[in-house]
């Protein structure tokens, strides 16, 4: 996870350029006024709908079918 985007797992192959919304949770963090704000908090789980682009895709591991993906943050939603 970066600011430019994130890799994860997924059980299907994600064709290059896709267009995904994904939600992240930020345990001990907060949005105030557009800001992210650090409470230190693990009851504190901000949320954040982010818009990404499949940027690559590659299997993992063939024997249990898991895909790795590269996906680059395009925008988010409010």
């Amino acid at each position: 996870f970066s600011g430019g985007g994130i890799r994860f797992l997924t059980k299907e192959s994600l064709p290059k350029n896709e267009q995904l919304v994904i939600e992240l949770h930020f345990s001990g963090w907060q949005e105030k006024d557009d800001n992210w704000v650090r409470t230190g908090n693990a009851d504190d789980v901000g949320n954040l709908n982010a818009i990404g682009e499949v940027m690559w895709c590659s299997e993992k591991n063939q024997s249990t079918g898991t895909f790795e993906v590269g996906l680059r943050f395009t925008g988010r939603l409010r």
